[in-house]
């Protein structure tokens, strides 16, 4: 069979995953379903479309995984060998399933990237490609696009403002009617980029925060203070997730 993964070690990889989680049974295998006249027609037309769509999925999650078109069996057996708790095997049943529920082929192929880099460093599984996974569940393919554009402007910002980056850190945080600016000169779609903004702050992949010019008077008269907060610039930094996002989104691109 040279390279490709012979039938056993997919079985020894099911056992072995299977040993650590207890599979459920899913409503598409439950014999009401199957015994409901009508409606299993309708399961049944479900279950062709579903196959398709997991299909097309997994196949992107394992060009990522293998960067090949099958795993080798050298990988099954790392992979085997890296589920060595319970924490680790509910983490590739997880996966597994967000490549199911996920909204973008290319977020398959991410998935299947990071796992393989968790795989082959082994060990606990580092807080922020936890977080990088998580997030690619919700991403469409524009939002992986829009994701890289975020630092096409980065550039663009120190470019415009002859940045030193000796001094100055590359990915520091950015005031909003600067990224407008951006927009405007390249031609972006604003609406489109702030959708992933929201979405990335939302996903722990971008901080929002706020800085606040206020000013406080003391009216002698009424003895009242007042404080006006109305100078408030927003700004966005992309942290320590959205870098390692970054690093694997310019492998596909």
């Amino acid at each position: 069979m040279g390279n490709e993964v012979s039938k056993s070690i997919y079985e020894q990889a099911s056992e072995h995953l299977k040993s650590y989680l207890k599979v459920k049974e899913t409503i598409l295998d439950n014999e009401y379903v199957q015994l409901a006249g009508d409606v299993s027609k309708l399961v049944a037309f479900v279950r062709g479309a579903n196959e398709l769509i997991i299909n097309k999925k997994f196949n992107s999650f394992l060009n990522g995984f293998t960067e090949r078109d099958q795993p080798t069996e050298e990988q099954m057996k790392r992979l085997i060998e890296y589920i060595d708790d319970e924490s680790k095997a509910e983490f590739i049943s997880d996966t597994f399933s967000k490549v199911l529920l996920s909204n973008s082929s290319k977020s398959c192929l991410l998935m299947g990237t990071l796992l393989k880099s968790i795989v082959e460093e082994g060990g606990d599984i580092k807080h922020e490609k936890l977080v990088c996974i998580s997030a690619l569940t919700s991403f469409f393919d524009v939002d992986i696009i829009n994701f890289a554009l975020f630092f096409e402007f980065y550039h663009w910002l120190e470019t415009k403002n002859n940045y030193n980056r000796n001094k100055k850190k590359k990915y520091e945080r950015f005031l909003i009617y600067s990224l407008k600016e951006f927009v405007r000169a390249k031609g972006y779609n604003y609406s489109s980029l702030m959708l992933t903004i929201e979405k990335s702050v939302s996903s722990q992949l971008i901080l929002r925060s706020y800085d606040a010019d206020i000013a406080v008077t003391f009216d002698k008269d009424s003895e009242s203070t007042d404080v006006d907060t109305s100078d408030i610039d927003e700004y966005y930094t992309i942290n320590s997730s959205g870098l390692y996002l970054y690093d694997y989104i310019r492998r596909i691109l």
